[in-house]
């Protein structure tokens, strides 16, 4: 049974990607872990700290070791320590005693947080590509969108007009912020942990600095000033920055989400192949985007006017849809609505039937 929204099998989908699952799940968890044991050999190897053998075989065995997440799990809620386990995993598979090297000088809080680090930097680049992306199409809409009139307004009630372009810049200004931030903040919180037992660096003898220069290098992570075991203040800034991310994508989400609403009409999200609607009215959308063959009921209620439609949609292409529709048409014509944004969306061509084509963006 899952546990969250996460791990879903039927949802998770929704929440989370399978790129973004690969990093944070529990076997690449461990791989992070033995990632900071097999470059600790490497360098305590270099250093003459430890035998060049028992670095060589402690990075093969790290590389493509047997991970049991099962029985590594099993013994940690026996043995009650989160690490210990999944290190005497790795050191079973080493050959004769070599295995016994392993973690020669650190301590559990080095491991574990340098991995969570690792993992962090990792989804972070995935976040990094991923608003670039979005600031693209941002910028597209922007551009081809800066002289395309909507209604502007003020606590939800009409006002002045202004462009779906100049709406668009405004939400790319914003994640350009968000990706400065995100960049900004890499010096800070991307750095790993090499202190031991309590933070003096001792049980790594007089080489300590060094050593962690070297390690901190080959992991590609930057050097602290100082033990940070007590401090959980980067891990805090990296979660403010992306709770600060979320919100503005949950903005822009809500705002198409409510623009697309069929009494206002102004935005529609693209069509994605095989989507279906709510179950109990055959041809409308279950969530917030377009979807093939998409009967419509608008009502615009401005003053001394009253426009109804019935029609439906035909998925051309993703990009492009063709429609119909029915009008109904009530003390006013209906090419003059100043609900929809797209001027293709409501060509008339008649005052009763009328159809034409979509473009979706």
């Amino acid at each position: 049974m899952a546990s969250g929204i996460f791990d879903d099998a039927l949802i998770k989908h929704l929440w989370s990607s399978d790129e973004c699952r690969a990093i944070f799940n529990d076997e690449n968890r461990v791989r992070k872990w033995y990632e900071f044991e097999a470059a600790l050999a490497i360098e305590q190897a270099a250093m003459g700290i430890i035998p060049q053998a028992v670095a060589d075989e402690i990075v093969a065995r790290a590389k493509d070791a047997k991970i049991d997440i099962e029985a590594i799990g099993a013994e940690i809620r026996r043995i009650k320590h989160p690490l210990v386990p999944a290190l005497k995993a790795l050191q079973a598979q080493c050959k004769g005693d070599l295995g016994e090297y392993i973690h020669f000088g650190p301590t559990t809080q080095d491991v574990l947080d340098t991995g969570t680090v690792l993992q962090m930097r990792d989804i972070h680049a995935i976040y990094l590509r991923d608003i670039k992306a979005i600031g693209k199409d941002l910028l597209r809409l922007s551009k081809s969108h800066r002289a395309t009139p909507m209604v502007g307004r003020t606590h939800g009630v009409q006002a002045l007009p202004i462009t779906f372009g100049h709406k668009c810049a405004i939400w790319l200004s914003e994640m350009g912020r968000h990706y400065e931030r995100l960049r900004e903040l890499e010096k800070r919180v991307f750095v790993g942990g090499m202190v031991g037992a309590v933070g003096t660096m001792a049980s790594y003898g007089a080489k300590a600095r060094e050593l962690e220069k070297r390690l901190m290098k080959r992991l590609g992570l930057g050097v602290a000033d100082i033990n940070w075991q007590p401090a959980r203040d980067r891990f805090a800034e990296y979660v403010c920055v992306l709770g600060m991310l979320g919100q503005t994508l949950n903005k822009i989400a809500n705002e198409i989400y409510v623009l697309e609403h069929t009494e206002i009409g102004e935005l529609y999200e693209p069509f994605s192949d095989g989507k279906l609607g709510n179950q109990y009215i055959e041809c409308t959308t279950g969530c917030p985007a377009s979807t093939a063959n998409r009967p419509t009921i608008d009502n615009n209620f401005i003053p001394g006017a009253f426009y109804f439609d019935v029609g439906g949609t035909y998925n051309v292409t993703k990009a492009v849809t063709a429609y119909f529709k029915v009008d109904n048409v009530f003390n006013r014509d209906p090419a003059r609505s100043p609900y929809f944004v797209n001027p293709a969306l409501y060509d008339v061509l008649g005052r009763v039937y009328r159809a034409g084509v979509r473009f979706n963006f």
